[in-house]
């Protein structure tokens, strides 16, 4: 039976090799738990401004209601002028629209939530 005495060092790169890999798979796996953790903090962040946005312009709708009632009471009353009435509804339907957008983008962060929680 013959076995050699030396190897070229073989094992030991081969060890070296091994080693590198599992670290390599240590630090992608390490890279991907800081990846998922970032999209959930985003998504979280994304909600809670898109919240923040839907409550300004929920209010933002009530006071261009509340402009557009009182210019159209003036204008029935003959003290205001059509301008005036136009103006105050092409402000009420701009800020419906907006309140419809940020409406849209609360579902946006929500689902995008959801899919970095692994709920979707």
């Amino acid at each position: 039976m013959q076995q050699p005495i030396f190897d070229g060092l073989q094992t030991k790169h081969r060890t070296s090799k091994a080693q590198l890999k599992l670290l390599k798979v240590d630090n992608s796996l390490s890279q991907l738990k800081r990846a998922i953790d970032l999209e959930q903090n985003i998504a979280k962040n994304s909600l809670s401004n898109a919240l923040l946005n839907l409550d300004v312009q929920e209010s933002n709708t009530e006071l261009a209601r509340e402009v557009f009632e009182t210019t159209k009471k003036k204008y029935e009353a003959g003290v205001g002028s059509s301008l005036e009435l136009i103006q105050a509804d092409t402000e009420l339907q701009r800020a419906q629209g907006a309140y419809f957008q940020a409406l849209y983008d609360c579902y946006i962060a929500r689902i995008a939530l959801n899919k970095s929680l692994g709920k979707l």
